[in-house]
């Protein structure tokens, strides 16, 4: 249900290189939405029935929490499909 367009993937590939930091880190790198239809909640029921959500989910936000690739990178996926 994931996704990632190609401008914001060239971001966060560039904002990991050149961030400063020592050792290696590892981070999601997918879009703030889903590609499905349903609502999330509707995805996680279906599919992950037994998955702790944490925090609120929007409509159609992505099942990856991003918050260390903002906390560490200061990246937020900006492009959307549903925009498109």
């Amino acid at each position: 249900f994931s996704y990632l367009a190609v401008e914001d993937a060239a971001r966060i590939a560039r904002k990991a290189i050149e961030a400063d930091y020592d050792g290696h880190e590892v981070f999601w790198a997918v879009a703030g939405d889903t590609t499905a239809a349903a609502p999330t909640t509707a995805v996680i029921d279906k599919f992950y029935p037994d998955a702790t959500v944490r925090g609120d989910i929007g409509t159609h936000q992505s099942l990856l929490d991003l918050s260390k690739s903002r906390e560490m990178l200061g990246w937020k996926p900006r492009r959307r499909w549903r925009d498109l």
